[in-house]
This record gives C-alpha cells, structure tokens and sequence, in this order.
C-alpha cells in the first residue's frame, strides 16, 4: 500500500449515524467536512509530532467489493441501540473476513439513563467489546455537549470525538510520513508538504527508528520536576516493552501483534499527552 492513503471505513445502520461520527472525527481536529449528497470518500491528513498521514475516510457498507482497511469506525446511535444485535453480528463477520488493526465503536447516548456503567446493556457492549478488540467509546449526543460538565454522568475511561481520534494516531499507518529529519529520512516536513506527498514514503522501519529515538529520550527523567524519576522509570517500562515486541514482530500472529501494540500504546498515550501540553505552555 505504499504510496497510497491509509483507509478507515465508518459503518452505521445508518448512513446519517456514520455521517455523524465522520463529521465529529473532523471537528475533533478543527476540520469543518464538506460532504457532498452521495459522497462516499472524504480524504483527510491526521497529523502528530512523529508523522503526518493521508487517509480517506470511507462511508461504507458490509456488502462492498473487497477492499482494505487499516481502521474501522462502528457508530450508533440512541435510536438504533433497541436492535443492534444484527448490526454487530455483521461487524464480527467484517472483522473475521478483513481482520482490520484499529477497531472502534463510537456509541451515541451510551450514557443515558445508564449512567453508573453498570447497566445490562452496558455490560453486554463492553464485554462484546473486549471480545473482539474493539475500543468503546461514549459519544455525547447535540444536546449533551451544552451542559455543565457537573452534570456530565461519569464513564470509567476516555470519551467522546477527541478519543476517537487518539485511537486512529496511535496506529502506524502505511502512509505515515515522518514530520522531521530523522534517521534514515532526507526530508523535512515542509518539503514533504511541498511535494504532496508523492514520492516521500517513509518506510515501516524508518518510522520504527524514528519512534525509538524520540520515546527513548521521552523515557530520561526530569530531574527537576516533583516525581520525575519515577515517570522515567515507568516510560522505561514501556519503551523496553515496545523493543521486546519490535524484536519478536516476525514470530507474532496478526492477532498477537494488535494485541500487544494496544498494550503498549496505552502505556505511552498518557505520557505523550502530557509531554503535548508541557510544549504548549
């Protein structure tokens, strides 16, 4: 796939419900998604400070012509939760035939009249969830996003557009360009703007290496800071995990290996996110 953009395909009951969590997957980044009537493709650029990324967003359905996906994006939404039994039994058999790496349900209202987590219907979404590796995400409906965040229900994790997104930028997309001058890329990230991205590939392992330099300087504790050395230890922990999974990449199924990289990406999200905002103060 090299030189061509990554995919994530959005599915719903609903083509309203899977435009719905397109157009919030944007917003998260401060894009406003201009979707034609009838348009199924929507290029986009997902954008870190490790890598920027073409994707093409795909509005599509379970019976399509045979094509591959590096994410896929379930949504649904508070009307259709009474019979969604069918609508994930078709997404087992999708992700039994194209056996895509990032998986995400966006569910509208989950939290409505559910709001301790602990409902039937809760439990049996996050149990089908873990079984099949698919990150839930609570999504608010229009009305939520204008109350208090007092009166917001508690949700024991991430939610919302924003953590949808995070789940898609902690994948190694083909695509991945890296955005500096790095090891074993000649580039830097004006220039690879300036060529479109045409022929400034950057390989699976340049990536890797890239990755490796900056989380193994990421991993030195701050000495100044309150509980910097234990931080440091912990993102040693992690970066000594993701070189164990490098080194036994070949010996790994694909099922082995999105479990493991999962693992690890949440070792290093939060860390990451905090070394974001330190940057921008």
């Amino acid at each position: 796939m090299s030189g061509l953009p990554g995919t994530i395909q959005v599915l719903s009951p609903s083509r309203e419900g899977a435009e719905r969590v397109m157009q919030d997957m944007l917003q998260a980044r401060g894009e406003e998604p201009t979707l034609r009537k009838g348009q199924q493709r929507v290029p986009w650029t997902l954008k870190t400070k490790y890598y920027t990324a073409r994707v093409e967003v795909k509005l599509g359905s379970w019976r399509e012509e045979e094509e591959e996906a590096e994410a896929v994006v379930l949504a649904l939404e508070p009307s259709q939760t009474s019979d969604y039994s069918d609508f994930l039994k078709e997404a087992e058999a999708f992700f039994q035939d194209r056996q895509p790496d990032i998986r995400v349900l966006a569910w509208y209202g989950a939290d409505e009249e559910k709001k301790d987590g602990s409902s039937k219907e809760m439990e049996d979404m996050s149990t089908w969830c873990i079984e099949h590796e698919v990150e839930l995400v609570p999504m608010k409906v229009e009305e939520e996003e204008e109350e208090e965040q007092d009166n917001e229900p508690e949700w024991k994790g991430r939610r919302g557009k924003d953590r949808v997104v995070e789940v898609l930028e902690c994948h190694v997309w083909s695509s991945a360009v890296m955005v500096s001058k790095s090891k074993g890329v000649t580039k830097d990230k004006g220039e690879a703007e300036e060529d479109g991205f045409g022929e400034f590939q950057s390989t699976e392992k340049e990536f890797r290496d890239d990755l490796d330099d900056r989380l193994h300087r990421l991993s030195l504790p701050d000495e100044d800071e309150e509980g910097g050395e234990m931080e440091g230890m912990d993102m040693e922990h992690a970066f000594a995990q993701l070189l164990s999974f490098k080194d036994n990449w070949e010996d790994l199924s694909k099922d082995e290996r999105r479990k493991r990289a999962d693992q690890i990406a949440e070792s290093f999200v939060d860390m990451l996110e905090d070394e974001d905002e330190d940057g921008e103060e």
